[in-house]
Parts: structure tokens; C-alpha cells; sequence
């Protein structure tokens, strides 16, 4: 399977120019690559542009996402993107990623972790007070493979990537708008046997200092086969998941063995909460 991860430079605010960007960036690296899958970061159009994002959110299926299709169908290829989805039931809105494949929706995952952080100065980050909860972890059984799919602060809980990969995830799709979590990748693909793709956007600030980065890909041995710093890029790499599955089923060596050794009957805490 071919990987293009696209690290894409974004400006606050300026949902228009990311989205145009994004295409452009998204048909030149179709044309340069021939991807079998493509991965967009997390809400790189708007998230973090307010508080309020309910002028930047919007429906799933819509306009946006049929944009998507049309490039998926056009070139055979599934797309990954992070959105900000307007609530179909009602009020409020979630951080989501959306699979497309050859000119359909073929899933949908909503963040199911939201960062907090109540500083007055960081309104525009608390996710708690900005988004609905997802309601449940992504797995997703697609042409390409069983893909367990993760959004930004949901990569800081061990317990999601170790069930995405009980869930039989063959890879772990990551979207981020975060600073360099390249190590933390590599880290859970070694502890969790599964290759992990990530993508980070890259943001410019006021005094010129660029912030986020860090895409990678990563195999089941927590090696990257490409990666890229804190410049808008393209990250590629070719992976077989059914060779990088064997690894876990066989569990002849390396962090694959911890799936024949691991102690059920000791993880009960794990589902209590802090403190009880």
C-alpha cells in the first residue's frame, strides 16, 4: 500500500485559502505519488480560527466532503481528512475524520477524547466547551485493510491504541494539529505491533516561528519510513499490512510476543476510574 501523509502549512482563520491549498497540494501529490491512501490533518480549514466554530462547521455529507469524493473517484484513491462536522441531530459540532473511497463516504470518526485546557488565553483549545464527544473508538474494515483511525489528543491515551489494535486495526491512521508527536508514534506502532500514519499541519506565528510537524510514517517495529520536520511536505512511504500483520499473529519476535504473554486477568484497573 502507498502512503501520502500531506503536512500542510495552514493560517488561522482563513478557511477559504486552507481548503484551496489543500487541493492543490492533494492533486500534486496524487500526481507525483499515485497513492493508494492520503491523509489531510486534523480540521485543517478552521479548527482553532474561535471559539465558536459554528460558522466553520459543517455537514457530512456536503460540500466539502463531496469535493473529497470527487477527487477519490477521479483518481481511485481514499482520502482521510479531518473536519469540523456539524452535529446532524441537533446543536454543537464535532472534531471528525471523514473516509472517502473511489467517490464515497465510507466512514466517519468523531474525536472521542477532547483536550482540556482552561486557561483564559487558550478558550480557542478547549475542546471540552468547543466540541460533542465522540461515542465511539474507529475502526474502520475498508479495501485497503482494517484502519484504526485516532485524532490528535486521543493518541495520548494507551488504552485507545491498544484496543484499536485488539479491534484487529492492520494500521493506525493518526490526525493531529499539534506540535511533533513523531516519537509517541513510533513508540505506540513498537508497543502495539501495528504501523501508525500520521499527519500534522504546520502553522506559522505572528514572530515567524513555525509550530506542529512531525508526520510520520511508521512500521510494526516503531522504524519511520519517511518523516517530515516543521516544513509543509509530503511524507511517503510503501507498507504491505498483511506482511506487518503477520509480525503480531505470528508473535515470534520483537513487541509482537507481548499479544501471547499479556495478563488479562491483572488489567481490571484500566477500566476504573483515577483514584478508585
Amino acid at each position: 500500500m502507498r502512503v501520502l501523509s500531506i503536512q500542510l502549512e495552514t493560517e488561522t482563520g482563513k478557511v477559504e485559502d486552507n481548503y484551496a491549498r489543500a487541493f492543490a497540494l492533494l492533486q500534486t501529490g496524487i500526481g507525483l505519488y499515485q497513492p493508494d491512501l492520503v491523509l489531510l490533518p486534523e480540521g485543517f480549514a478552521a479548527y482553532g480560527a474561535a471559539v465558536d466554530m459554528t460558522p466553520f462547521a459543517e455537514p457530512v455529507p456536503g460540500p466539502t466532503s463531496e469535493r473529497f469524493c470527487q477527487y477519490s473517484r477521479e483518481h481511485g484513491v481514499m482520502i482521510v481528512f479531518g473536519i469540523i462536522r456539524r452535529n446532524p441531530q441537533g446543536e454543537g459540532h464535532y472534531n471528525s475524520a471523514v473516509i472517502v473511497d473511489r467517490g464515497e463516504i465510507i466512514g466517519i470518526y468523531d474525536k472521542t477524547h477532547l483536550y482540556m485546557d482552561q486557561r483564559p488565553e487558550m478558550a480557542d483549545h478547549n475542546e471540552q466547551a468547543i466540541f460533542l464527544p465522540g461515542k465511539q473508538l474507529g475502526v474502520f474494515d475498508t479495501r485497503l485493510g482494517r484502519l484504526g483511525v485516532l485524532i490528535c489528543h486521543d493518541g495520548q491515551y494507551p488504552e485507545v491504541w491498544r484496543c484499536l489494535a485488539l479491534e484487529g486495526a492492520e494500521a493506525i491512521i493518526w490526525l493531529l494539529n499539534d506540535g511533533d508527536c513523531s516519537g509517541w508514534a513510533k513508540l505506540h506502532a513498537f508497543w502495539n505491533t501495528v504501523p501508525v500514519f500520521s499527519c500534522n499541519k504546520v502553522a506559522v506565528s505572528d514572530d515567524g516561528k513555525r509550530h506542529g510537524g512531525g508526520s510520520i510514517i511508521v512500521d510494526v517495529h516503531g522504524q519511520p519510513l519517511d518523516y517530515a520536520a516543521t516544513a509543509e511536505s509530503f511524507v511517503y512511504g510503501e507498507i504491505d499490512l498483511k506482511a506487518q500483520a503477520g509480525y503480531r499473529a505470528e508473535g515470534i519476535t520483537g513487541p509482537s510476543n507481548v499479544f501471547r504473554v499479556r495478563r488479562v486477568d491483572l488489567y481490571g484497573p484500566i477500566c476504573r476510574p483515577a483514584g478508585q
